[in-house]
Protein backbone atom coordinates (compact mmCIF):
# COMPACT_ATOMS: atom_id res chain seq x y z
CA UNK A 1 0.00 0.00 0.00
CA UNK A 2 2.80 2.47 0.90
CA UNK A 3 4.49 1.78 -2.43
CA UNK A 4 1.20 2.38 -4.23
CA UNK A 5 0.70 5.70 -2.43
CA UNK A 6 4.24 6.83 -3.28
CA UNK A 7 3.75 5.87 -6.91
CA UNK A 8 0.39 7.59 -7.23
CA UNK A 9 1.14 10.80 -5.38
CA UNK A 10 2.24 13.79 -7.45
CA UNK A 11 5.31 15.70 -6.29
CA UNK A 12 4.02 19.05 -5.11
CA UNK A 13 2.20 19.48 -1.82
CA UNK A 14 -0.79 21.15 -3.47
CA UNK A 15 -1.16 18.34 -6.00
CA UNK A 16 -0.89 15.73 -3.24
CA UNK A 17 -3.55 17.52 -1.21
CA UNK A 18 -5.96 17.61 -4.16
CA UNK A 19 -5.16 13.98 -4.89
CA UNK A 20 -6.23 12.88 -1.43
CA UNK A 21 -9.28 15.08 -1.45
CA UNK A 22 -10.56 13.68 -4.75
CA UNK A 23 -9.05 10.17 -4.87
CA UNK A 24 -8.95 9.17 -1.21
CA UNK A 25 -10.88 6.00 -1.99
CA UNK A 26 -7.87 4.70 -3.93
CA UNK A 27 -5.87 4.53 -0.71
CA UNK A 28 -8.76 3.50 1.55
CA UNK A 29 -9.18 6.91 3.18
CA UNK A 30 -12.80 8.06 3.19
CA UNK A 31 -13.26 11.03 0.91
CA UNK A 32 -13.34 14.33 2.77
CA UNK A 33 -12.07 12.79 6.02
CA UNK A 34 -8.50 14.12 5.93
CA UNK A 35 -8.15 16.89 8.51
CA UNK A 36 -4.45 17.67 8.08
CA UNK A 37 -1.90 16.96 5.37
CA UNK A 38 1.33 18.92 5.39
CA UNK A 39 4.95 18.63 6.54
CA UNK A 40 4.90 14.86 5.97
CA UNK A 41 1.91 14.26 8.25
CA UNK A 42 -1.52 13.10 7.10
CA UNK A 43 -4.31 12.37 9.54
CA UNK A 44 -8.06 11.94 9.88
CA UNK A 45 -7.92 12.94 13.55
CA UNK A 46 -8.96 16.30 14.97
CA UNK A 47 -6.67 19.23 14.23
CA UNK A 48 -8.74 21.66 16.28
CA UNK A 49 -5.75 23.80 17.28
CA UNK A 50 -5.62 25.13 13.71
CA UNK A 51 -8.66 27.26 14.53
CA UNK A 52 -7.33 28.53 17.86
CA UNK A 53 -6.79 32.28 17.50
CA UNK A 54 -3.92 32.31 19.97
CA UNK A 55 -2.04 29.68 17.99
CA UNK A 56 -2.93 31.19 14.61
CA UNK A 57 -1.44 34.53 15.64
CA UNK A 58 1.71 32.91 17.05
CA UNK A 59 2.21 30.79 13.94
CA UNK A 60 1.70 33.72 11.59
CA UNK A 61 4.36 35.69 13.46
CA UNK A 62 6.75 32.74 13.20
CA UNK A 63 6.02 32.24 9.51
CA UNK A 64 6.63 35.93 8.85
CA UNK A 65 10.33 35.38 9.63
CA UNK A 66 10.52 33.23 6.45
CA UNK A 67 12.17 30.48 8.46
CA UNK A 68 10.37 27.75 6.53
CA UNK A 69 10.75 29.16 3.01
CA UNK A 70 7.02 29.12 2.33
CA UNK A 71 6.41 25.61 3.72
CA UNK A 72 3.76 25.02 6.35
CA UNK A 73 4.79 23.24 9.57
CA UNK A 74 1.80 24.06 11.73
CA UNK A 75 1.61 20.82 13.73
CA UNK A 76 5.33 20.94 14.51
CA UNK A 77 4.97 24.57 15.55
CA UNK A 78 1.99 23.67 17.72
CA UNK A 79 4.04 21.03 19.54
CA UNK A 80 6.77 23.62 20.17
CA UNK A 81 4.22 26.14 21.45
CA UNK A 82 2.66 23.52 23.71
CA UNK A 83 6.09 22.60 25.07
CA UNK A 84 6.83 26.27 25.66
CA UNK A 85 3.54 26.73 27.50
CA UNK A 86 4.33 23.73 29.69
CA UNK A 87 7.83 25.04 30.43
CA UNK A 88 6.54 28.54 31.16
CA UNK A 89 4.98 27.17 34.37
CA UNK A 90 8.33 25.82 35.58
CA UNK A 91 11.37 27.60 36.98
CA UNK A 92 14.24 27.99 34.53
CA UNK A 93 15.17 29.59 31.24
CA UNK A 94 14.50 28.59 27.64
CA UNK A 95 17.33 27.59 25.29
CA UNK A 96 17.05 26.96 21.56
CA UNK A 97 20.10 25.47 19.84
CA UNK A 98 19.56 25.81 16.11
CA UNK A 99 17.64 28.98 15.35
CA UNK A 100 17.81 29.65 11.60
CA UNK A 101 15.70 32.81 11.24
CA UNK A 102 13.88 32.36 14.55
CA UNK A 103 10.46 31.18 13.38
CA UNK A 104 9.69 28.66 16.12
CA UNK A 105 11.11 30.88 18.84
CA UNK A 106 9.03 33.82 17.60
CA UNK A 107 5.89 31.69 17.71
CA UNK A 108 6.65 30.51 21.24
CA UNK A 109 7.45 34.02 22.48
CA UNK A 110 4.02 35.19 21.36
CA UNK A 111 2.16 32.07 22.44
CA UNK A 112 3.41 32.19 26.06
CA UNK A 113 3.78 36.01 26.23
CA UNK A 114 7.43 35.47 27.03
CA UNK A 115 8.07 39.15 27.72
CA UNK A 116 5.92 38.82 30.85
CA UNK A 117 7.95 35.93 32.27
CA UNK A 118 10.86 36.16 34.65
CA UNK A 119 12.99 34.08 32.32
CA UNK A 120 15.60 34.39 29.59
CA UNK A 121 15.30 32.79 26.17
CA UNK A 122 18.73 32.06 24.67
CA UNK A 123 18.79 31.62 20.88
CA UNK A 124 22.01 29.87 19.88
CA UNK A 125 23.24 29.41 16.31
CA UNK A 126 26.30 29.90 14.13
CA UNK A 127 24.01 31.84 11.77
CA UNK A 128 26.42 30.67 9.07
CA UNK A 129 25.38 27.05 8.59
CA UNK A 130 26.85 23.77 9.80
CA UNK A 131 30.42 23.44 11.07
CA UNK A 132 32.17 20.83 8.87
CA UNK A 133 34.42 19.45 11.60
CA UNK A 134 31.38 18.63 13.74
CA UNK A 135 29.78 16.39 11.11
CA UNK A 136 30.23 12.62 11.10
CA UNK A 137 31.52 10.93 7.92
CA UNK A 138 28.01 9.55 7.33
CA UNK A 139 26.46 13.00 7.63
CA UNK A 140 28.97 14.39 5.16
CA UNK A 141 28.26 11.51 2.79
CA UNK A 142 24.54 12.31 2.97
CA UNK A 143 25.30 15.86 1.84
CA UNK A 144 24.13 17.58 5.01
CA UNK A 145 26.82 20.22 4.72
CA UNK A 146 25.39 21.45 1.42
CA UNK A 147 21.77 20.76 2.29
CA UNK A 148 21.73 22.92 5.41
CA UNK A 149 24.15 25.68 4.40
CA UNK A 150 21.34 27.81 2.99
CA UNK A 151 22.13 31.12 4.66
CA UNK A 152 21.82 33.45 1.70
CA UNK A 153 21.62 36.70 3.66
CA UNK A 154 22.56 37.75 7.18
CA UNK A 155 20.16 35.87 9.45
CA UNK A 156 21.97 37.10 12.57
CA UNK A 157 20.99 40.70 11.88
CA UNK A 158 17.46 39.60 10.98
CA UNK A 159 17.05 37.54 14.15
CA UNK A 160 18.34 40.36 16.30
CA UNK A 161 15.86 42.72 14.69
CA UNK A 162 13.00 40.23 15.15
CA UNK A 163 13.63 39.87 18.88
CA UNK A 164 14.76 43.41 19.64
CA UNK A 165 11.37 44.22 21.28
CA UNK A 166 11.94 41.44 23.83
CA UNK A 167 14.67 42.33 26.35
CA UNK A 168 14.59 38.85 27.91
CA UNK A 169 15.40 37.14 24.59
CA UNK A 170 19.17 36.83 24.07
CA UNK A 171 20.69 36.01 20.68
CA UNK A 172 23.95 34.06 21.00
CA UNK A 173 26.21 33.69 17.96
CA UNK A 174 28.55 30.71 18.03
CA UNK A 175 28.99 27.01 17.40
CA UNK A 176 27.78 24.35 19.80
CA UNK A 177 29.48 22.99 21.86
CA UNK A 178 32.07 25.79 21.91
CA UNK A 179 29.60 28.51 22.89
CA UNK A 180 27.73 26.60 25.61
CA UNK A 181 29.76 27.97 28.57
CA UNK A 182 28.64 31.47 27.53
CA UNK A 183 25.04 30.62 28.46
CA UNK A 184 24.72 31.51 32.16
CA UNK A 185 21.49 29.64 32.96
CA UNK A 186 21.66 27.47 36.07
CA UNK A 187 18.14 26.20 35.50
CA UNK A 188 16.53 25.33 32.14
CA UNK A 189 12.86 24.52 31.61
CA UNK A 190 12.87 24.18 27.81
CA UNK A 191 15.68 23.01 25.54
CA UNK A 192 15.12 22.85 21.79
CA UNK A 193 17.65 20.96 19.65
CA UNK A 194 17.50 21.58 15.91
CA UNK A 195 21.09 21.57 14.67
CA UNK A 196 20.69 18.88 12.00
CA UNK A 197 23.77 16.90 13.08
CA UNK A 198 24.74 14.52 15.87
CA UNK A 199 27.74 15.90 17.78
CA UNK A 200 26.44 19.39 18.64
CA UNK A 201 23.08 17.99 19.73
CA UNK A 202 24.70 15.32 21.89
CA UNK A 203 27.01 17.86 23.53
CA UNK A 204 24.13 20.28 24.16
CA UNK A 205 21.93 17.56 25.68
CA UNK A 206 24.77 16.42 27.93
CA UNK A 207 25.70 19.96 28.93
CA UNK A 208 22.18 21.01 29.90
CA UNK A 209 20.80 17.79 31.37
CA UNK A 210 21.82 18.56 34.95
CA UNK A 211 20.47 22.09 34.52
CA UNK A 212 17.06 20.99 33.26
CA UNK A 213 14.53 21.29 36.06
CA UNK A 214 12.20 18.42 37.04
CA UNK A 215 9.41 18.33 34.48
CA UNK A 216 11.51 20.25 31.98
CA UNK A 217 11.50 19.38 28.29
CA UNK A 218 14.02 18.57 25.60
CA UNK A 219 12.40 18.97 22.17
CA UNK A 220 14.31 17.31 19.33
CA UNK A 221 13.09 18.70 16.02
CA UNK A 222 14.95 16.22 13.79
CA UNK A 223 14.30 13.05 15.78
CA UNK A 224 12.02 11.18 13.40
CA UNK A 225 13.31 12.30 10.02
CA UNK A 226 15.00 9.64 7.90
CA UNK A 227 17.82 11.99 6.94
CA UNK A 228 18.74 12.26 10.63
CA UNK A 229 18.73 8.64 11.72
CA UNK A 230 22.06 9.08 13.51
CA UNK A 231 20.52 11.82 15.63
CA UNK A 232 17.61 9.57 16.57
CA UNK A 233 19.93 6.78 17.64
CA UNK A 234 22.05 9.23 19.64
CA UNK A 235 18.98 10.68 21.41
CA UNK A 236 17.73 7.19 22.22
CA UNK A 237 21.12 6.29 23.75
CA UNK A 238 21.24 9.57 25.64
CA UNK A 239 17.75 9.09 27.08
CA UNK A 240 18.31 5.43 27.99
CA UNK A 241 21.54 6.28 29.82
CA UNK A 242 19.49 8.60 32.04
CA UNK A 243 16.65 6.21 32.66
CA UNK A 244 14.11 7.89 30.39
CA UNK A 245 12.81 7.42 26.86
CA UNK A 246 12.12 9.69 23.89
CA UNK A 247 8.47 10.19 22.98
CA UNK A 248 8.36 9.86 19.18
CA UNK A 249 5.77 12.08 17.49
CA UNK A 250 4.29 11.73 13.98
CA UNK A 251 5.51 15.27 13.28
CA UNK A 252 9.07 13.90 13.25
CA UNK A 253 9.84 15.50 16.61
CA UNK A 254 10.88 13.73 19.79
CA UNK A 255 10.31 14.83 23.38
CA UNK A 256 12.17 13.96 26.57
CA UNK A 257 10.74 14.89 29.96
CA UNK A 258 13.13 15.33 32.88
CA UNK A 259 11.82 13.14 35.72
CA UNK A 260 10.71 14.75 38.96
Amino acid sequence: MKALIRRLLPESFLERWHFFRHHAQDVHIPKGSVTFFEDGLLTQQSAHFLEDEKFKRAYELGAATNSWKGASIRWRAYVACWAGQHAALLPGDFVECGVNRGGLARAIVDYVRFETLNKKFFLVDTFKGLVPEYLTPDEKAKGLLDHFNYYEDNPLATVRETFAPFPNVVVVEGAVPDILPDIPSKEVAYLSLDMNCVLPEQKAAEYFWDRIVPGGIILSDDYGFNLHEEQRKMMDRFAASRGVAVLALPTGQGIIFKPS
